[in-house]
């Protein structure tokens, strides 16, 4: 508790033939996020989210990434048990 994990890797790869234009990332629960990802994203190219678990309670804990962006289904969600 009250500790801050290590960051985890999570890779944003557009796989697509257009830009892939971001409008938000948000994380909930008792997650911090830091990402290297910009407003748009080249096809093809990547960018990087670290996810850090800072607990204020024992217990279990979940959350979620959610990323808005251009693509269909938006906006994304990661699942963090």
């Amino acid at each position: 508790m009250g500790k801050t994990s290590a960051p985890q890797t999570i890779t944003l790869t557009n796989a697509g033939n257009s830009p892939l234009t971001i409008s938000g990332i948000a994380v909930t629960g008792e997650f911090l996020e830091k990402s290297t990802c910009r407003l748009r994203v080249p096809a093809g190219k990547s960018c990087t989210i670290q996810v850090s678990f800072k607990p204020t309670a024992k217990g279990t804990h979940a959350g979620t990434i959610e990323i808005k962006d251009n693509f269909s289904g938006s906006p994304q969600v990661i699942h963090l048990p």
